[in-house]
């Protein structure tokens, strides 16, 4: 089991009061899983996400990632973990401007020491796996909206994860280039990577193995 949560809860404080944003949330998702998280815009999905991203933790419950529970880490190891075993895709794309393709993909295996020459071949390499090989010197304003979330999947390959957390990856996207980029990640699956996609959009989520369901920070159905 890869990921699997227990009665985790999460609450914020909001004008004083504290509002419940996920309440005794109970899944699994096996390694190799392409498992869906759907629901309204205010559901709890983000703040799911963000837990199972290791970018924020539960106050209740447990998270357990690959049997370790993740409350009881150090800030090292859970930077360690998100750094090298989970691959974040967002709406936004998050490129840096003044960068090509390639130095946006090798950006944050800077951050893990990697030596400059290894950093840009792992990221041609990923390019390449996105099908934009042709693309790797282009900057983000001469690629079209489909190719700069592929550039942000290639970023998010290069680091070679074992999880994949893509957030409404296509909810700046056409519906053609949307259908591209699920496809792609359908692929990406097929190749052994996990997947939890989040989206509001029940075609997409209709491409997974397993539907998650939440609604006001409760989950209301698992398939």
């Amino acid at each position: 089991m890869l990921i699997q949560t227990v009665n985790m809860c999460r609450t914020y404080k909001k004008s004083g009061s504290e509002v419940a944003a996920l309440s005794d949330i109970n899944i699994c998702v096996e390694e190799g899983e392409f498992a869906v998280l759907v629901g309204a815009s205010g559901s709890g999905k983000s703040t799911l996400m963000n837990i199972l991203g290791f970018l924020d933790l539960p106050d209740s419950g447990s998270y357990l990632f690959d049997g370790s529970d993740v409350c009881g880490m150090s800030d090292r190891e859970i930077s360690r973990i998100r750094n090298r075993r989970i691959g974040f895709v967002f709406q936004s794309f998050n490129l840096i401007p003044n960068l090509t393709a390639a130095e946006n993909v090798a950006l944050p295996l800077e951050y893990r020491g990697i030596p400059r020459k290894e950093r840009l071949l792992r990221a041609r390499q990923a390019l390449e796996l996105v099908g934009l090989s042709h693309r790797t010197e282009h900057k983000p304003f001469e690629l079209s909206g489909g190719q700069q979330q592929r550039v942000a999947i290639a970023r998010a390959l290069a680091a070679e994860p074992q999880l994949i957390l893509a957030d409404e990856p296509c909810g700046n996207l056409d519906s053609k280039a949307g259908g591209e980029i699920m496809r792609l990640l359908c692929e990406l699956n097929r190749s052994g990577k996990t997947l939890i996609l989040i989206t509001h959009d029940e075609n997409a989520a209709k491409l997974g193995d397993r539907i998650i369901r939440i609604k006001d920070g409760r989950i209301q159905y698992q398939s």
